[in-house]
């Protein structure tokens, strides 16, 4: 042997004993076998796996309660991640003394490579994790993910409570659905700039991610993508082409612009945004513009939004015609607004929860209101109605609780259901002399009104129209209104007096609950009513009319 190599050899055996000593004064516990090597120390495990598959065989059984931090390198497979999301999973862990200590894990697999599982236990690296592969891990605080995934399926990290930071591949090119939703305690969590896809409720319900910069390269961003986060600005890609329904909707962003490139943007994008008080659309946008920060299309025709956060009065352009679905929904702050001469048509639940919104004109121009369109203005104490108005939907004025004067059209003849329900302060409802049906809980629980004044043209009660109404004493039963709904004068506590015109009781299984009031029937019927269905529940009956 020469020389050189004897001293070369010597040198390597020199160190080999050095760090054999130096580890065994550091508390450390080496092992090594043809599968790799691991260390451990205190919570601490160092592991380098050379055969995919026996990651959970290279740590001792009294080492796994102990480990909250795990360095893993060389090649891992489904098998291997199925033991690492159950240490990711324990409610408890335990120190060297076997003692109870915060269970957590953070994992480093940033020098991992995951592999498919073969004879060998080395396959070719896969470019993305399985599905739900740490999804609703309780305990997983943090990760920093292989190098080599270009993908990351729906529901990687779904639930996984307790995730605080995520260190994503540099070349990153798709992040699936529910990736990281309900992920309540993320805070770090950097977008790779080569990120081309963010799936639906990707980040949804991370309530403290905050820091959040989109890519230029994504042309959709899906429905939820970012609802629910802490975001306070957001820079849209030019990139974008379309933004889907609520897609940051309930964030606290300021400020939004709209790039020219977008030519599909849901209204409901920015649901729940109550400090958004504009929308800034690039002039050169083919589809849209905003004025004065409210959403319209391209040719201003449309009210599109009216942001959650905009308070005070608004008044629409004269070339406004419609107001779209949800345009105005839950502007709670919007005080007032001025409606032009020529609109003809509010969708549904377009000014739905404006609790601030005291009064409305609406024109004689509007023939359709849609379903919900006013539900829930508690602000809102009384309404004219345009005698042009040909459509109204369900729901019109619920829970409008200060609402207390309506006229309706002459020319109506369907009340829908639930209009006046839940509008407890309402005194005076003048109905069309052509009503044919009013709809069923049309007027539930309107607690305050004593009277109503039901045209002879009506002809159908809806179930449960006049239930809770706890102030009507008296109720008269129209001459043709012989289909009536099931308990329609249910819980109506002050009722005395039910008068019916029918000469045959009209077939109905539950009509009136009040023990005080009394049924006032045509001569010479008591008897019939006494039997039939429904009527023979009022404990007292008398002919008069």
């Amino acid at each position: 042997m020469s020389t050189n190599s004897l001293v070369s050899t010597l040198s390597m055996l020199l160190l080999s004993a050095c760090l054999a000593t130096n580890a065994s004064a550091q508390g450390h516990i080496f092992g090594s076998n043809p599968k790799g090597r691991s260390s451990f120390r205190a919570d601490v495990a160092d592991i380098n796996i050379l055969k995919a598959g026996e990651l959970q065989a290279m740590i001792p059984a009294e080492k796994i309660p102990t480990i909250r931090q795990m360095h893993i390198s060389g090649v891992i497979n489904d098998v291997d991640l199925k033991f690492i999301k159950s240490l990711a999973n324990r409610g408890t862990a335990k120190d060297e003394r076997g003692r109870s200590i915060t269970s957590y894990l953070d994992l480093d697999l940033g020098h991992a490579r995951i592999v498919k599982s073969d004879r060998y236990g080395r396959g070719v690296p896969v470019e993305t994790l399985a599905s739900s592969a740490f999804s609703s891990c309780s305990y997983l605080r943090s990760i920093i993910l292989p190098s080599h995934l270009r993908a990351l399926p729906d529901y990687c990290f779904s639930s996984c409570s307790r995730l605080e930071m995520v260190e994503m591949p540099a070349a990153l090119e798709v992040i699936g659905s529910y990736v990281f939703r309900s992920c309540s305690q993320l805070a770090e969590a950097a977008i790779p700039p080569t990120v081309v896809e963010i799936g639906t409720c990707a980040f949804s319900g991370c309530s403290k991610l905050a820091n959040i910069v989109i890519p230029e390269g994504i042309s959709v961003i899906h429905a939820d993508a970012f609802a629910g986060t802490a975001m306070k600005q957001v820079n849209i890609p030019q990139s974008v082409a379309q933004i889907d329904s609520r897609a940051f909707a309930s964030t606290a962003i300021q400020q939004v612009a709209i790039p020219a490139g977008v030519t599909k943007l849901a209204t409901n994008a920015f649901n729940g945004c109550k400090q958004l008080a504009y929308i800034d659309v690039a002039p050169d946008n083919a589809m849209y513009a905003d004025v004065d920060g409210l959403l319209v299309d391209k040719q201003a025709t449309q009210l599109l939004r009216c942001p959650q956060g905009r308070a005070g009065s608004i008044s629409l352009p004269t070339s406004i015609n419609t107001i779209a679905n949800d345009a105005c929904i839950d502007c709670s702050a919007l005080s007032s607004i001025v409606l032009p001469a020529s609109l003809i048509k509010i969708g549904d639940n377009a000014f739905r929860g404006c609790t601030a919104l005291s009064s409305i004109a609406l024109p004689e121009t509007l023939a359709e209101i849609g379903n919900d369109a006013l539900r829930d203005c508690r602000n809102l104490t009384s309404v004219a109605l345009p005698q042009r108005l040909r459509r109204m939907g369900t729901s019109l004025f619920s829970g409008c609780s200060a609402l207390v004067s309506v006229a309706l059209p002459q020319d109506f003849k369907n009340l829908p259901e639930r209009t006046f329900k839940n509008c407890s302060s309402l005194q005076t409802v003048v109905l069309p002399h052509a009503l044919e049906t009013i709809g069923r809980e049309a007027f539930y629980a309107c607690k305050a009104l004593t009277d109503i004044a039901l045209p002879a043209t009506l002809r159908s009660l809806g179930e449960e129209c006049f239930r809770k109404c706890e102030s009507m004493q008296t109720f008269n039963f129209p001459q043709h209104a012989t289909d009536i709904g099931d308990r329609m004068l249910y819980d109506c506590d002050a009722l005395r007096q039910v008068y019916v015109p029918f000469a045959t009781p009209p077939k109905v299984k539950h009509v009136c609950d009040e023990k005080h009031a009394t049924l006032i029937v045509p001569q010479g019927q008591a008897a019939a009513y006494q039997k039939a269905d429904g009527w023979k529940k009022f404990k007292s009956v008398s002919e008069g009319r």
